[in-house]
């Protein structure tokens, strides 16, 4: 055995403090819902009593990356401006002030067209509100865990 307290065998499996460490002990979300919290934690090879030695935290921590759920990023604002048009109820608005355009209707294709704008900005400015809302309400929930 080596002094280093962590060393890579042949088989790339990683010793830290006697624990191997292989790929089998990564689980995803799936397989973790499926097994039993004792065969989750035989699989990870922890002490559900005892948990993790800092030292091996640590490792596991500069190896895998710490446990952090990533969101993804946000659309820009004027995409999701852009998205309400998407609707189908608008794109037959448009449609038919396109229409009106084709039968010289020019006036009933601005008030089509005005109308479409105002319909799509007070739907943006009520999305855009209760995502707002929603982000306020997730910063009052604890970003933990209780057993």
């Amino acid at each position: 055995m080596t002094d280093n307290l962590y060393a890579v065998s042949e088989t790339d499996s990683l010793k830290c403090e006697n624990t191997t460490f292989v790929e089998e002990m990564l689980l995803t979300t799936e397989e973790a819902s499926i097994l039993s919290s004792s065969e989750v934690a035989g699989r990870l090879n922890v002490d559900i009593r005892m948990g993790l030695r800092w030292s091996e935290a640590n490792y596991r921590a500069k190896v895998i990356g710490y446990n952090e759920l990533h969101a993804p990023e946000d659309d820009p604002t004027w995409k999701k401006y852009i998205q309400q048009f998407k609707n189908p109820l608008i794109l037959l608005l448009l449609g038919s002030a396109l229409v009106s355009i084709c039968m010289k209707q020019f006036d009933d294709a601005v008030s089509i067209t005005i109308a479409i704008i105002i319909v799509v900005t007070v739907a943006f400015i009520q999305e855009y509100r209760s995502e707002k809302s929603l982000e306020e309400l997730k910063k009052l929930v604890p970003p933990e865990c209780h057993w």
